[in-house]
């Protein structure tokens, strides 16, 4: 499979048509047609309807655009990497990170970064996760830290654990179950939840529906509707860490949940490429004090999502106890 033909392929379906794309490439139109036939027998499938005008993807199409989008884009970086280099430039890269895991984690991180490789320039973007899936899936950014759930927009996306940590309630100081050192799932269902998407994800893979108020990735606006009365939160350990919750009592979950955080990437990284040296720093890096790496403790969250996944063996960290506002 040659590079041109994809270029072909992502040119006519930008342009809307074979005599478009071959004024965008400055090519023939015979060449075009010639590109798109020995890809449609490489792959033995009709990308085009060619009986539409313009002309439209087939299934077989739109299956392999979101592919060809990536092959391009690692192209695009990594000739924008060679002449960086060329030109003596640092090179850049970005990284999308998930609000959830930003205040935590990303400050060490990138303390690790400028004084492994002083070199390498880090943008963040931080978006919820459907945003960093196709930002990862455009381009937009190389690689992304994002909670496991919900679930990968696509399955050309890479991940690979980096820690996991308990999910908790949290309610007022004044709520009946504030007296209480855990509580069940089910009595998140009792009263309005206060949550984001990735939580309310997680109960509704265990076969709960919850009755949802409000969503927010903000840590600090899920407190802060919590403390005024306006429901039951449910959120992760890391996130009652970023903020202050003295007016609000955090509990344990009987049932033990844990949230998974991932980094995902697109396709293939090169082993001298920005990007993995960016993962590789991402990988030694050391996860929140609250969080921890051990893999029996990744394996409750996982089954619920995939039950045969198998997970690396990694270091434990020691977990300890919320800060302010814990009971």
């Amino acid at each position: 499979m040659q590079v041109a033909w994809i270029e072909t392929f992502l040119a006519i379906v930008e342009r809307g048509g074979f005599c478009a794309a071959a004024d965008s490439l400055f090519r023939s139109q015979s060449r075009v047609s010639a590109h798109v036939a020995s890809l449609e027998l490489e792959l033995a499938a009709r990308l085009f309807d060619r009986t539409q005008r313009p002309v439209a993807l087939t299934a077989a199409g739109h299956a392999f655009l979101d592919y060809a989008t990536a092959v391009k884009s690692n192209l695009d970086a990594g000739a924008a990497a060679v002449r960086a280099i060329e030109e003596g430039r640092a090179a850049s890269i970005t990284l999308g990170a998930h609000s959830g895991t930003s205040a935590m984690f990303l400050p060490s991180l990138l303390a690790d970064l400028r004084r492994d490789r002083p070199d390498l320039r880090v943008e963040i973007v931080e978006q919820p996760a459907p945003g960093l899936d196709e930002a990862l899936l455009a381009g937009a950014v190389d690689l992304a830290i994002r909670p496991r759930l919900p679930r990968l927009a696509h399955g050309a996306i890479n991940r690979e654990p980096l820690w996991c940590e308990r999910m908790l309630a949290l309610v007022r100081r004044d709520h009946p179950l504030a007296r209480n050192a855990q509580v069940h799932l089910a009595d998140l269902l009792e009263e309005p939840l206060i949550s984001n998407d990735e939580a309310v994800a997680m109960l509704r893979e265990t076969g709960l529906d919850p009755n949802v108020a409000y969503t927010s990735d903000h840590p600090l606006t899920l407190v802060g509707c919590v403390v005024r009365g306006l429901g039951i939160g449910f959120t992760n350990e890391l996130a009652l860490q970023a903020v202050p919750t003295d007016s609000a009592i955090a509990i344990e979950l009987v049932e033990q949940v844990d949230r998974v955080v991932d980094v995902c990437w697109l396709g293939n990284l090169h082993e001298h490429s920005p990007s993995h040296a960016l993962l590789e720093t991402i990988r030694r890096a050391r996860v929140p004090a609250a969080v921890s790496r051990p893999k029996r403790a990744m394996e409750s969250v996982l089954r619920l999502v995939e039950p045969e996944v198998d997970l690396p063996d990694l270091p434990e960290a020691p977990r300890y106890a919320l800060g302010a506002g814990r009971a």
